[in-house]
């Protein structure tokens, strides 16, 4: 618990409708987030709140304003990424129904509300404001082009705009038994590819039993 966000509720404890406004600015006790953004320790957060009387507890509700220290998703150049966060929480009076915050006596820890809230906020890609438009206009050698991982334009063909087949098919999709099976039916079945004038199967001498060579047709 860090003293600095610790608020006192005596005057409205037990008191629905009764509400009190509060803004004060303190240090973050530790570093906030991870990754490529992240609120450091020490760092100044400013924290508006209205608490609210209620019936089951103080409803605390506001705004958190703080700065992180940022880094770009695309260029990983390091720049500072304001952060305007809204929160609305419920510190219900101790019961034996469990609750994520309490009111602790008379007053309230707001640490681990504006940590979480602020944490959410925190974009997983920071982008640099316009950092797109300025990767677009980047001069590039002639034959080079950029292509981002999100772009929705196709990739250029590495074949200069021709399909590619692949390997071991045949030109045409409709003819794609491979060259093995189709010497072995016209060596068996003759009639089955007719080619002007009946052929008998070509009679191999000295080939291994079972698997005759493939002869040209």
């Amino acid at each position: 618990m860090a003293a600095n966000y610790v608020v006192n509720v005596r005057d409205i404890l037990h008191r629905p409708g009764e509400q009190r406004e509060k803004d004060f600015t303190v240090a973050a006790p530790e570093h906030f987030g991870e990754g490529l953004a992240v609120v450091p320790a020490g760092r100044d957060v400013h924290v508006s709140v209205r608490l609210e009387s209620v019936h089951e507890g103080i409803l605390a509700s506001g705004w958190i304003d703080t700065v992180a220290d940022a880094q770009s998703a695309r260029t990983l150049t390091e720049f500072e990424l304001p952060l305007e966060v809204e929160f609305q929480e419920l510190f219900a009076y101790p019961s034996e129904v469990p609750s994520d915050y309490t009111v602790h006596g008379d007053h309230l820890d707001l640490e681990p509300v504006v940590r979480d809230a602020v944490v959410l906020a925190l974009p997983f890609q920071p982008e640099i404001p316009g950092e797109t438009d300025q990767i677009d206009q980047v001069e590039l050698a002639d034959g080079i082009s950029l292509v981002l991982a999100d772009d929705e334009r196709e990739a250029p063909s590495m074949s200069g705009g021709r399909r590619l087949r692949p390997c071991g098919m045949t030109r045409t999709p409709s003819r794609r038994t491979p060259c093995r099976r189709t010497c072995r039916e016209k060596r068996d079945n003759p009639w089955l590819f007719p080619s002007g004038r009946s052929r008998a199967p070509t009679p191999t001498h000295g080939a291994p039993s079972g698997r005759p060579p493939c002869r040209p047709w």
